[in-house]
């Protein structure tokens, strides 16, 4: 019983903390790209903040284009984050796919099958997020797979993924849009905090009863 009140009382004083953003990136901050796995156009792409590398992410247009970094000087081509949205935005705008949202968040989390770092690996990722933008035609292997399992998921949004709406340093021309993870809203983080002090008092309840 300790022992689950310990559990109980370190996953609430968790969840009061601040809610922190998954990724350390702003609207108006100054970003840069390095290539990570991957070939050609797609990423994986490794965002640089202060000459910092911070996570790893993917684009979502094909008809914009990312200019990187040198690895040895990773500030080469900067950027501006002009907003963070759940629009893609090129010519008009479009929702993003909810099915790219899925492979993302995966991606992230580490829990996408297969995948394992590799040139080959990235490139189907890239591909089956362009696929569920509507842009490219479906590859075979880890793409089709990946891509079918995001449909099976049937997410109805996007959970916790948002596009960074790239602009030139000038802050006047659009740029790449790229994918990023955002802070759980403070609401719902709230709420769960709440929850897991709810577990802790009732767990002290039921130990002092039973004294």
């Amino acid at each position: 019983m300790k022992y689950l009140v310990a559990v109980f009382l370190a996953l609430a004083v968790g969840l009061c903390a601040p809610a922190q953003a998954a990724d350390p990136i702003n609207v108006g901050d100054i970003i840069s790209f390095v290539r990570g796995p991957g070939t050609g156009s797609g990423g994986e792409f490794i965002v640089y903040k202060g000459g910092v590398p911070v996570y790893s992410t993917f684009c979502v247009q094909i008809a914009e284009l990312l200019s990187l970094s040198p690895i040895d000087n990773p500030t080469r081509w900067l950027y501006k984050v002009g907003n963070i949205s759940e629009q893609i935005v090129l010519a008009g705008s479009k929702p993003l796919d909810h099915k790219s949202a899925w492979l993302y968040t995966q991606f992230r989390a580490g829990t996408l099958p297969g995948y394992d770092g590799s040139d080959a690996a990235a490139n189907a990722l890239q591909n089956a997020i362009w696929h569920s933008e509507g842009l490219v035609a479906l590859q075979p292997g880890n793409a089709t797979m990946w891509y079918n399992m995001a449909v099976a998921a049937g997410w109805t949004d996007n959970g916790l993924v948002r596009v960074i709406n790239l602009m030139y340093p000038d802050g006047y021309a659009h740029a790449q849009d790229v994918l990023v993870m955002v802070p759980i809203p403070e609401p719902l983080s709230m709420t769960l905090a709440g929850l897991g002090l709810g577990a802790v008092a009732g767990l002290r309840g039921r130990a002092r009863r039973r004294t």
